[in-house]
C-alpha cells in the first residue's frame, strides 16, 4: 500500500578497498540519486535534516542517504 504522506528513507553503503596512503585515499564513490515526482535528490544533500534538490554529490562518504 502506498502512502505519500509518510517520509521515505533510503541509504546506500559500501566497503572499499584500501586506497593510497598519501593524497586522495578514496578508490570508489557512491552516487546515490533518486528521482521522485519529477525532483532529483542526491545523497547527503540536506537542509534542516531533510533532503533537498540540487547541491553537489558527496564523494567522500561510504554511506549515502536520502
Amino acid at each position: 500500500m502506498s502512502n505519500n504522506a509518510k517520509p521515505l528513507r533510503i541509504a546506500l553503503a559500501l566497503t572499499d578497498v584500501p586506497g593510497s596512503t598519501f593524497g586522495n585515499a578514496f578508490v570508489s564513490t557512491l552516487d546515490l540519486i533518486v528521482t521522485a515526482s519529477g525532483n532529483t535528490y542526491k545523497g547527503n544533500v540536506f537542509s534542516g535534516g531533510f533532503s533537498v534538490t540540487g547541491g553537489a554529490e558527496d564523494t567522500r562518504n561510504y554511506v549515502s542517504r536520502i
